[in-house]
């Protein structure tokens, strides 16, 4: 309904109804001549096994003249003239208006057809002559018609792809259009009729050839018939052009089905003539059974005054919105004063009830289409909203604004997923929409979780954000976990995709830990903590601080060197993680980097993790847990979060070592610390483990310049010793 409400107020916009009728005339007449091009197609390919009645085998060559020179000429006036209109950008109206839909709607098969038979020479027809008596039937010229049979065919069909899919969507001329996916369909579909005829009349196809030809185009056929009745796909004043696209495609079905049972059977060419008699019983029929359910979906091609007045009240809602939206300065004169008018009809009390009604009427709407999973209605939905709110008439309350965008995110199309993630990531950061809110509408950020699916890892990274800061909000305030079952699976998953980027590892990994701390209680009691860890973590944690050892959102390990020093200090931003990118990092000089483990987690493997997420549970079971959480991936995610950390410890000692003999100046630049070239060894060692944790990207996306700086050197020297 908000498409075809965008689609009411731009083709209604001009002062009479006579400047639509030629764009009108123009596409319907392209339509028509599909339509007899759909039909004959398959009987053109059947002919090569029945023959063909030379009489009308021009006709049923794809509505094209054996005359190649006719073709030609047709196919050079219209590229000639797209030329030089196109230099100049006052004539570009006229381009779009008439040049481009006749170049490339209604006569787009005649020429397609001739650039495919000047570039592939078929048999059986007469060829272009040129100078010298030239054609393509010359071994030594048919290179030249090749290629440029060829390059002119695949300029026009790009053209013909730019026009229907880029262009006409954005005319404001007529009252019907197509959507692009459809568009795109129907110019491939309209080329293989041509295409085949070519391929059977070169090849010189038996029947087995002919009928595998023949069941391509059935299913074409099949396919696009099903599509536009389902779907209905024309936008604006659609039933017309609807009912013709069925009759096409069913016309085109029919046919095929006769030629391959006369092709299969061996019948003759009477035969085959006599099973077209139905033809139009089939067409008259395809027009009633689309005309009923078009009808439903129809907006008639009148003035914004008369839809108005139109009974019904879908139709009278377009036009209100459309008058809405339209400028008056492209409506007829004559009808300001009544559309003003009637809009003066009601109070503004009243209008103020019927907006509200309406407003509440579509928030249900999306509601329920969130409840049932339904892309479709949550994008469709969504986008009516968001476009109201656009036009400043409506002002979204901020649990409105999460469920509108919240929608986008789970609608699938990958723009309006992007869009939608970066705005409520935005929102989130700058506090507009409040941590708080994310947890008091849980149904929305469930629809929000649907954006790890994209493809970009930015939007990931900032759905995976958002996601950190609500979970950690929740635990913070002692909450349930907002986060279970599906879209637990869904951030198992999205971790293992983006296992090498850190950005999104690190918030999703803090998701994972922060929920998976967020048990309850009486989870906790059940068995106490293994020995292996007693021994390791009892000293200086417990259960408790190691999930939040886990759920860290990053290191602070701020480096600085010693104050007495004889050189410039390296300053507050010397810090291992850049400020401008991690929050949480300190100024203050910090002590040695303590590991937690001491090491022993990094000696005994696997097991001392899966222990250790055992004990975070409080359970010795393995498989999920009441939120979902599975122990062997909390232990990986344990694993992965403890081995960055102690590659950031070792690297800030390196670090430290280094800026504290740059700030003693000593002459002996060997031995800037005791140990050095050991812990340098042990950073790159853990840099280049074989499972690295993203660690690479750790260093180059949330290192410090200056840290990074003092590292990379040492990375390429170990390069540069490799072996090849």
């Amino acid at each position: 309904m908000g498409t075809r409400v965008a689609i009411a107020q731009s083709q209604r916009k001009y002062g009479s109804p006579q400047a639509q009728q030629l764009q009108r005339a123009l596409r319907l007449s392209a339509m028509w001549s599909e339509w007899l091009e759909f039909t004959l197609a398959p009987l053109n390919v059947a002919f090569a096994v029945t023959g063909s009645p030379g009489y009308i085998y021009s006709l049923l060559f794809t509505l094209n003249f054996t005359d190649e020179g006719v073709n030609l000429g047709l196919a050079l006036v219209c590229g000639s003239i797209i030329a030089i209109l196109h230099r100049w950008k006052q004539y570009g109206e006229i381009l779009e208006r008439l040049v481009y839909p006749v170049a490339f709607d209604l006569l787009y098969i005649p020429i397609t057809a001739t650039f495919l038979r000047l570039g592939t020479c078929p048999m059986r027809l007469e060829h272009l002559e040129l100078l010298n008596s030239f054609t393509c039937d010359c071994v030594n010229h048919f290179g030249i018609f090749w290629g440029v049979g060829l390059l002119c065919f695949a300029l026009h069909y790009c053209g013909a792809l730019h026009h229907k899919m880029v262009l006409e969507p954005l005319a404001t001329t007529v009252d019907f259009r197509f959507p692009p996916k459809y568009q795109f369909l129907i110019v491939v579909a309209r080329s293989v009729g041509p295409m085949a005829a070519l391929l059977v009349m070169n090849v010189g196809a038996g029947r087995d050839g002919v009928l595998a030809v023949l069941c391509c185009m059935l299913f074409i056929s099949w396919y696009l018939l099903a599509y536009s009745y389902n779907l209905q796909p024309c936008i604006g004043s659609g039933r017309g052009p609807n009912n013709i696209r069925v009759v096409t495609f069913a016309s085109s079905l029919y046919t095929t089905l006769c030629s391959i049972g006369i092709v299969a059977t061996s019948g003759t060419l009477y035969t085959l003539l006599l099973t077209l008699a139905p033809l139009p019983l089939v067409w008259t029929q395809a027009w009633r059974t689309n005309s009923r359910r078009a009808t439903k979906f129809h907006i008639p091609n009148v003035p914004i005054m008369q839809l108005l007045l139109h009974s019904s009240s879908m139709i009278s809602t377009v036009g209100a919105v459309a008058a809405l939206h339209v400028s008056p300065s492209n409506v007829v004169e004559r009808h300001h004063e009544r559309i003003m008018w009637m809009s003066e009809r009601l109070t503004s009390e009243a209008v103020a009830v019927e907006y509200q009604r309406l407003y509440t009427v579509a928030l249900r709407v999306l509601k329920q289409t969130i409840e049932n999973d339904d892309r479709d209605g949550m994008r469709e939905s969504a986008l009516f909203l968001l476009q109201w709110y656009r036009t400043g008439y409506l002002h979204l309350a901020p649990e409105a604004y999460l469920q509108v965008l919240a929608a986008l995110c789970a609608s699938g199309d990958v723009k309006i997923v992007i869009d939608a993630t970066h705005s409520l990531h935005e929102a989130t950061t700058a506090t507009v929409l409040s941590l708080n809110l994310w947890l008091e509408h849980l149904m929305p950020l469930q629809a929000f979780v649907n954006a790890l699916d994209a493809p970009s890892a930015t939007t990931v990274g900032k759905c995976a954000t958002v996601l950190a800061m609500v979970v950690e909000a929740a635990k913070a305030d002692r909450r349930r976990s907002p986060l279970f079952g599906e879209a637990i699976r869904k951030v198992e998953i999205v971790m293992q995709r983006w296992r090498a980027c850190y950005i999104i590892s690190d918030a999703l990994e803090r998701v994972y830990a922060t929920v998976a701390a967020m048990e309850p209680s009486r989870q906790r009691r059940r068995g106490g903590i293994p020995n292996i860890v007693k021994e390791s973590v009892t000293q200086r944690t417990s259960i408790a601080s190691v999930t939040e050892t886990a759920a860290l959102s990053s290191f602070s390990n701020s480096i600085k060197p010693p104050r007495k020093t004889q050189v410039a200090p390296v300053g507050p931003h010397s810090a291992l993680i850049d400020n401008s990118k991690l929050v949480g990092t300190s100024q203050a000089k910090p002590a040695m980097p303590q590991r937690i483990f001491d090491g022993l987690g990094w000696l005994m493997g696997r097991p001392l993790y899966t222990n250790l997420a055992r004990a975070v549970l409080g359970t010795k079971e393995t498989g999920t847990t009441a939120s979902g959480i599975d122990v062997s991936v909390l232990a990986a995610v344990v694993r992965r979060r403890e081995r960055r950390r102690q590659f950031a410890d070792t690297l800030a000692r390196a670090y430290e070592c280094y800026v504290n003999a740059k700030c003693r100046n000593s002459s002996r630049r060997r031995s800037k610390c005791y140990g050095f070239q050991d812990i340098i060894e042990e950073v790159l060692e853990r840099y280049h483990a074989p499972d690295e944790c993203a660690i690479h990207d750790y260093v180059a996306t949330a290192v410090d310049a200056d840290v990074r700086a003092f590292f990379v050197p040492y990375l390429s020297r170990v390069r540069q010793h490799r072996p090849r």
